[in-house]
């Protein structure tokens, strides 16, 4: 239960503030603000989900091809921002 409500904040920590503010919430992995990293967190923590629901017997068929690619993306986004910080 507290996993699930830590993983639902860190979601809504991702949506919520662009909603706010009127920016589109894909704006941030390209901005050099660090949302890249949440997201690969977010997805991996997602897909840690999907693994353990498959496991369980649950239908996991759409999610388990979509939130990989995300997560690879994030990641690859995330590096890109780290090789573009000067020592």
């Amino acid at each position: 239960m507290v996993t699930a409500v830590m993983i639902g904040l860190l979601w809504l920590s991702m949506v919520v503030p662009p909603l706010l503010d009127g920016s589109p919430a894909g704006n941030g992995l390209l901005d050099g603000n660090g949302s890249a990293g949440v997201l690969t967190l977010l997805m991996t923590a997602l897909l840690a989900k999907l693994v353990a629901m498959a496991l369980a017997g649950v239908s996991v068929v759409p999610a388990i091809f979509i939130i990989p690619l995300i997560a690879l993306s994030a990641g690859i986004l995330g590096v890109g921002m780290l090789r573009k910080i000067k020592k």
